[in-house]
């Protein structure tokens, strides 16, 4: 028998419980924080906001606004309005402005983390997050989600690495990267700085690199226990399954399970990189001889000054990196269905 509909609030009374048919249905906050990247996409964030904005008022949703103005502004922001009150977060604009959000989110120490909420409308050039968490692509069902979605639970990744003697800290929510793949996050980071951002514009950046790019030795702690020294040519830590744009080089990552999904590609002729290169949208190269893969809580990883690391598409060092995982740490808002 359905039971009477009511609502119970919850302790910060940002959203509620809806009882419907004796399940709970999770009832978003008409009130949100948007963290909003102008120059995503190359300005095309820009020059979709006044639809974006017009979308928000004809729902009813209410919004406190904060425009970032350089690289790493959104994380400041962030943490900023976490002091003011702020407790539901939308990114607006790609993966390199969510990981801003995130990582202003678990910057700091003031809040929880567990009564902060986020959530993004994808303007980006690669989208690879929503992907797998289930964010729309459309505006208009990111809209509704604000309005009536549900939320979901997923780790956050951590890596630790050395700068300059000093030790820094990046939180991930989606995939981190060390090698080829991060040489290449570069230079397509420089091309949309530049303008010439895009999906097409990845493909001749990613075979310009590859014509140059020489493996690197490496060895790998994975929960502690070492694995073989070797080169290798690039490496995905994914909490998600995807990165570069639809690329799937975590396919078997769940985002919720405690672990990170290493996929690590050792030394490997060029001419089977390009000749197995469409494979890496279905996953299907993980079963190529030179791709090894491995679940752990911890990677860490001992290589030489050169190598690149990235965090969500954006660079962020260089060098030995430990990589470990937050269970269940990160409050997504997503469609109801």
């Amino acid at each position: 028998m359905a039971s009477t509909p009511g609502l119970l609030p919850l302790k910060d009374a940002q959203f509620c419980l809806l009882i419907v048919d004796d399940e709970l249905t999770c009832v978003m906050a008409h009130h949100w924080t948007i963290i909003h990247n102008p120059r995503s996409c190359s300005g095309k964030s820009a020059k979709q906001w006044p639809m974006i904005a017009g979308l928000l008022a004809q729902a009813g949703i209410t919004y406190d606004l904060h425009v970032t103005e350089y690289a790493g502004h959104a994380i400041s922001l962030t943490r900023e309005a976490i002091l003011t009150g702020a407790r539901n977060f939308v990114a607006v604009g790609g993966d390199g402005t969510v990981n801003e959000v995130l990582n202003g989110i678990f910057g700091q120490t003031v809040v929880p983390t567990s009564e902060i909420m986020m959530t993004q409308i994808p303007i980006g050039t690669g989208n690879d997050w929503r992907r797998t968490v289930g964010i729309p692509k459309r505006i208009e069902d990111c809209v509704a989600v604000l309005l009536q979605g549900k939320e979901c639970i997923q780790d956050v990744g951590v890596v630790d690495w050395l700068s300059e003697g000093a030790q820094q800290r990046r939180f991930f929510c989606n995939v981190a990267g060390m090698g080829f793949e991060a040489a290449v996050g570069l230079k397509a980071n420089a091309d949309k700085a530049a303008g010439k951002g895009g999906i097409l514009g990845y493909i001749p950046a990613l075979l310009g690199i590859l014509y140059r790019y020489q493996a690197t030795p490496v060895s790998f702690k994975v929960d502690a226990q070492p694995l073989p020294s070797r080169k290798f040519f690039t490496m995905a830590v994914g909490i998600c399954k995807f990165n570069g744009g639809g690329m799937k080089q975590c396919p078997d990552a769940i985002v919720d399970d405690g672990f990170l999904d290493l996929t690590f590609i050792n030394e490997v002729p060029k001419m089977v990189v390009v000749a197995n290169f469409p494979r890496i949208f279905t996953g299907g190269f993980v079963k190529i001889k030179y791709v090894e893969q491995h679940r752990a809580r911890q990677i860490e990883v001992l290589t030489g000054p050169e190598t690149m690391l990235e965090v969500d598409g954006e660079n962020i060092g260089q060098g030995a990196a430990t990589f470990s995982v937050l269970h269940k740490a990160l409050r997504v808002a997503v469609p109801r269905t």
